[in-house]
């Protein structure tokens, strides 16, 4: 079976790239043959096309463009024309908007999937995209799924957990020298949280949890890690250090801008904590859990999916922030609560999340919804 994935961005800045990435590394070729489209050039074109697979990238410029607008959905309706694929999957709303478009251009609007992989929302984008049509919409949580599924015009929604390849973990010196190179002494609990700097993602609350521990007398250090959206991360990233600097936290926080691979700084981390009130999943937490860092995350969203409450990590109300505050500072003081937190993890993980069962139910769900 032939499949066009259509992939807005061609760098790994999220959950939604890392769950692509790790289905395409894992994907049976002899099953699902795929055509990976780019609206941009990055890494990940490189990576797809070292798997054996065609990547080809269509610069799509921005949406707010529409003369780009339609030459992008020109090039793609060519290429649909070319390959005749038995579906169109466009991974995330930016991309099925164009997808969508060149589908009725070439007579293929019964042969559209798109994957939606945050929690709708009242945004233009999220809104448009389900205007448009598609044969299925796949989520990553039966909460997102919810979401999207009370939309109007309705769907079918399917879900397919993420999944990801099982992490190794670095020695304990090679932890030191990474703890050493930022600047964080060996004494010192580390307390993180990874996430696209966007509002969603809490940072400021996270501050505000890190500045409480501080001030009990705690020996913390936090780590933010993350970049911006492409448009404009520079000014992001400064309002985020001018926030660090205005709470006086310089010596307390490290700021790491966008990684390549998030878990060589999950596992310095004593405890990851999660605050986004509408987390459609959450890879971060599910890298943390499969290296063995107890989690503590808000109640809410994907994670009470992830999280088994007391067994495989803690569930908190994230909007009361002296919750969260208490269950940190607790944490860091029961290594024996953690060690148990953190064995959890990695069987809750081995049981529910790896990436061959992530992509045994992608596979199976495109199987289905490209012959049907």
């Amino acid at each position: 079976m032939k499949v066009v994935i259509t992939v807005p961005w061609a760098r790994q800045l999220g959950g939604a790239e890392t769950m692509l990435a790790t289905f395409l590394r894992s994907v049976d070729l002899e099953r699902i043959q795929p055509v990976v489209v780019f609206f941009e050039h990055g890494p990940l074109v490189d990576e797809v096309s070292a798997l054996g697979m065609d990547a080809t990238v269509i610069p799509a410029g921005r949406l707010r463009q529409p003369w780009a607008v339609i030459r992008t959905v020109g090039s793609l309706a060519r290429l649909l024309e070319r390959e005749q694929p038995d579906l169109l999957l466009n991974w995330m709303a930016k991309t099925h908007l164009y997808g969508a478009f060149a589908a009725i251009a070439t007579r293929r609007s019964d042969r559209v999937v798109w994957w939606q992989h945050t929690v709708s929302r009242r945004h233009w984008l999220d809104r448009s995209a389900t205007l448009l049509p598609a044969r299925a919409i796949g989520c990553s949580s039966r909460h997102a799924a919810a979401a999207q599924a009370a939309r109007w015009p309705h769907r079918r929604v399917f879900v397919v957990h993420p999944g990801i390849e099982a992490p190794s973990r670095s020695g304990d010196e090679a932890r030191l020298a990474r703890r050493a190179a930022l600047g964080i002494s060996p004494e010192l609990h580390v307390v993180g949280l990874v996430g696209r700097i966007e509002p969603g993602k809490r940072h400021e609350q996270f501050l505000e949890v890190v500045g409480a521990l501080v001030d009990r007398g705690v020996p913390v250090h936090g780590i933010l890690v993350g970049g911006a959206l492409p448009g404009k991360p520079s000014q992001a990233m400064l309002a985020l250090e001018a926030d660090v600097r205005r709470r006086g936290l310089d010596a307390h926080v490290t700021l790491t801008g966008q990684v390549a691979d998030a878990r060589v700084l999950i596992e310095l981390m004593d405890v990851l904590v999660s605050l986004a009130p509408a987390e459609a999943f959450g890879i971060a937490v599910l890298e943390a859990m499969a290296l063995g860092v107890p989690v503590i995350a808000s109640a809410t969203g994907g994670p009470r999916e992830i999280i088994e409450h007391g067994e495989s990590g803690l569930l908190v109300a994230g909007s009361r922030l002296e919750d969260v505050v208490d269950a940190v500072h607790g944490l860091l003081e029961d290594v024996l609560l953690r060690e148990r937190l953190g064995a959890g993890a990695v069987e809750r993980f081995r049981s529910r999340f790896v990436a061959e069962r992530m992509t045994a139910d992608l596979q199976g769900a495109i199987t289905k919804l490209g012959a049907a």
